[in-house]
């Protein structure tokens, strides 16, 4: 076994650079050689392979200094008084895709940010229902990716590929904001978990969402979130595991995170 030398970022480019490139690869090598002085000699190769980040792209410091300037709500969440601790509600939000765009001559059914949000509405209100009439003691909300229809500027998912939307990639992310925060004001009436799973779509600028509604709402102690990057998620309520995941990704990719 041998161990490959490292270098810090800091060292390969410059420190105000560092934020500037993505990491494309990584190739470490080793081999062996003959020299008539000293014999064998292990020999050590290391590739990176970076690329410039757009000039508008989020960084991960970009989004440490905005969460930083985020001042909790102060919000008194109404309770239910005499919850059953018995019963949870499983709450599934997957493949909202708000900022999508289609018309109706073309694939069927119009679509676009006001009526995803009506839909939810509608699903909120359902739910609603359940959990008064049942008084259910646990709620777990569950957000399983593609929350968001595109993850870049210019209408592009995650991996690049070109989407219809319907508005300004920053309005979609005003109104991604406003309707998980509906959909969480709405329901957190009882001990909550806010769960996100990432999908295809947009990952980093849903992660960049949900990452700030847990500081958005430090002050309902009643609710907690888990906005790990793990792209699959589970937890345990009384002898059922539930296990959550976008759908998208390989069975090779055994990233499973366990929560009680």
């Amino acid at each position: 076994e041998h161990s490959f030398p490292t270098r810090r970022s800091s060292d390969l480019f410059p420190s105000h650079d560092i934020d500037k490139y993505d990491i494309i690869n990584i190739v470490n090598n080793l081999w062996t050689s003959q020299s008539a002085e000293n014999g064998e000699l292990m020999n050590y190769q290391s590739k990176i392979t970076v690329k410039p980040k757009k000039s508008d792209e989020l960084t991960k410091k970009d989004i440490a200094e905005i969460v930083a300037n985020i001042k909790p709500l102060d919000i008194k969440f109404e309770l239910i008084k005499q919850p059953n601790d018995e019963l949870a509600l499983e709450i599934d939000f997957s493949d909202i895709h708000i900022g999508s765009l289609s018309w109706h001559e073309e694939v069927g059914e119009d679509f676009d940010s006001k009526i995803a949000f009506d839909n939810i509405k509608r699903q909120v209100s359902q739910a609603r229902e359940i959990i008064d009439d049942y008084k259910v003691g646990k709620i777990y909300l569950c957000f399983l990716g593609d929350f968001l229809q595109a993850d870049t500027t210019d209408g592009k998912t995650n991996a690049g590929t070109q989407v219809d939307t319907d508005s300004r990639s920053k309005k979609m992310v005003q109104k991604g904001l406003e309707v998980a925060m509906y959909i969480i004001e709405n329901l957190s009436v009882a001990d909550t978990d806010v769960i996100w799973v990432e999908g295809n779509h947009s990952r980093l600028v849903e992660f960049s969402v949900f990452w700030s509604l847990q500081f958005i709402y430090a002050n309902a102690k009643h609710i907690k979130f888990d906005v790990s990057p793990k792209v699959r998620k589970a937890f345990v309520y009384g002898d059922n595991l539930i296990g959550l995941h976008h759908g998208e990704m390989s069975k090779d990719e055994s990233h499973f995170f366990y929560r009680d």
